[in-house]
């Protein structure tokens, strides 16, 4: 009953919270008009369903394809839950929209789960298990940070941790543990990496507390197993690829790190307006310098703060009512340990100076806390209950969490977490008429040169063009070949650099040589709207009807030579 409850309370939650009741076609990923990396998940499923992988594509990166070999990222298990996706689903974009939102009631089933095993009732297991699935972290990333947002991988890290630091583990639960952190690693190295800390700390705790070095032994080999599923991910890359051009500084970790004032106060955009008043004076005083979406991501809510605030009251010899002293004991220093880690100037910024800057963003950690602050919460909660005549009665139990569950998800979900529903269902209508028209003007398999050149992956903005945003003519493509897509320092990225810098009838003559057949231009990718190069490019190549009917996308299809001194191209 109360995984049961807890995923259907999820669904109802994401449903509301994001208004998927304006969605108009659900082939259309719910960050379209958002782009950025959003775009890019699509752009590995669509690598799956064009090529049977996500690694390779040979419509993209123009003249020799793409190859994200360079790109270390451990998604191997995401990639495969893709591949089955792709199954029943033929667009990219409702396999990333699937997988976003099957994410939501199975993070709700696992948390049910996970409160379960530390001791909490199922009523309380099961609404606080809705509220941790609508934790800020998930409504903000949503499907721009698709993998950070199966937050399914969180709480079985934290019952291991638990376990070692109180009564170790089974044959069987080492087995299940090893085999979990495996997996863990394989699907996100942040999480494996956050989870491998903590579970150390819970195998430290039980080795204090309760002797026996096995403990430690088993956190240790958990953190083996979760970098064995790492490497496994990574392997392509690591046989294949230059790990240098995907790079991180260690100076990120100070602007990425976690801050107690982000996860304490309310989340920017509140739908209660004082409420978002703090958050957004807060911001706008400079105390949470950063990226946008980093600094607004890591706020735990107000259930989950006060769990927060209960456990170091605690830690610090504060009584609580609760059945399980111990097991709250565990939670308060797991809940320290996570801050101490992730904090700025913390833990992490030693690991970010003298191991790796791969994992710098250590605000990620918020769901971790997250979820060990509601789960402190849930068992005071209960002891209070169980100390009153009414609250021993199932049905009181179940109307408190529900009530629990209403007002955490009406609390942790922010206006700016709502997809912009109509502009993306505009923008992809806009953006498939004119790549239409593109591919019935232009032969099957033509190459389509795209201007401004921008790096890839991982471009910054340039002028009004987003990152990634070169990816959406490309996915709403299904014949042409596109010059987007080349990986940096790649030998067709290094060709693109070349061709970009000449003044435009010798980029001409280039493109016709190694037989493009149209130049795209994207307006927004300049200061001046692209005006003066649109005019070069009218004045060589005669005037173009292929145009997207907002100005931004021009197509001009290199035909015949119109001015002396251009070469047709072989």
């Amino acid at each position: 009953m109360a995984f049961l409850l807890a995923a259907l309370g999820s669904v109802a939650v994401v449903f509301w919270a994001q208004e998927l009741w304006r969605v108009q076609d659900w082939r259309m990923p719910l960050s379209w008009h958002q782009g950025g990396d959003a775009l890019f998940n699509v752009l590995l499923a669509q690598n799956i369903e064009e090529t049977g992988w996500y690694q390779e594509n040979p419509r993209l990166g123009a003249p020799a394809g793409l190859e994200l070999y360079d790109w270390p990222g451990a998604i191997l298990v995401p990639m495969v839950g893709f591949k089955l996706l792709g199954v029943v689903l033929d667009a990219p974009g409702g396999i990333v929209n699937a997988y976003y939102l099957l994410g939501w009631p199975l993070a709700a089933i696992v948390a049910a789960w996970a409160l379960l095993k530390l001791g909490i009732r199922p009523p309380m297991a099961a609404g606080l298990a809705v509220v941790f699935t609508a934790l800020p972290a998930h409504m903000l990333r949503g499907e721009p940070h698709l993998f950070l947002a199966t937050l399914a991988l969180v709480p079985p890290a934290l019952v291991v941790a638990h376990a070692l630091a109180r009564d170790g583990l089974t044959p069987g639960g080492r087995a299940w543990s090893l085999a979990f952190a495996f997996l863990l690693g394989a699907s996100d190295a942040y999480y494996g990496f956050f989870a491998s800390a903590l579970v150390l700390v819970g195998g430290a705790i039980g080795w204090m507390t309760r002797g026996g070095i096995r403990r430690l032994l088993d956190a240790c080999g958990f953190g083996l197993a979760a970098t064995a599923g790492l490497v496994v991910a990574i392997l392509p890359t690591l046989l294949y690829g230059d790990r240098s051009l995907v790079s991180r500084s260690e100076a990120d970790a100070g602007i990425l790190g976690l801050k107690l004032g982000q996860i304490l106060l309310p989340v920017p955009g509140h739908r209660f307006r004082p409420f978002a008043d703090v958050a957004e004076r807060y911001i706008s005083a400079g105390s949470a310098p950063g990226l946008g979406g980093e600094s607004h991501v890591s706020a735990l809510g107000i259930l989950a703060t006060l769990g927060f605030l209960a456990l170091l009251a605690y830690l610090f010899g504060a009584r609580l009512p609760t059945s399980s002293p111990e097991t709250l004991t565990v939670l308060a220093r797991l809940s320290l340990a996570a801050v101490l880690l992730g904090t700025v100037g913390g833990f992490g910024s030693i690991f970010v100076t003298f191991v790796s800057a791969q994992i710098r963003a250590y605000n990620r950690i918020s769901v971790f806390l997250g979820f060990i602050a509601l789960a402190g919460l849930g068992l005071v909660l209960d002891a209070i209950l169980e100390r009153t005549r009414a609250g021993r009665r199932p049905a009181v139990a179940w109307v408190v969490a529900f009530i629990l569950a209403i007002f955490g998800a009406w609390d942790q979900s922010a206006r700016a977490a709502i997809p912009r529903h109509d502009l993306n269902a505009s923008a992809w209508a806009l953006d498939g008429d004119w790549v239409a028209r593109a591919e019935v003007a232009l032969p099957h398999g033509a190459k389509v040169f795209q201007l401004p050149w921008v790096p890839f992956p991982e471009s910054p903005a340039a002028e009004r063009q987003f990152n990634y945003d070169w990816l959406r003519p490309v996915l709403r493509s299904h014949s042409l070949h596109w010059s987007y897509g080349a990986m940096k320092q790649s030998k067709s990225d290094l060709w693109q650099r070349s061709i970009v810098v000449l003044p435009a009838e010798e980029m001409i003559a280039r493109l016709r040589a190694e037989n493009f057949a149209a130049v795209v231009l994207d307006r927004w990718g300049y200061a001046d709207q692209g005006e003066k190069l649109a005019g070069e490019l009218t004045g060589l190549l005669g005037p173009t009807e292929i145009e997207s009917s907002d100005r931004r996308w021009i197509l001009f299809a290199l035909g015949e030579r119109t001015s002396p001194g251009l070469e047709s191209g072989s």
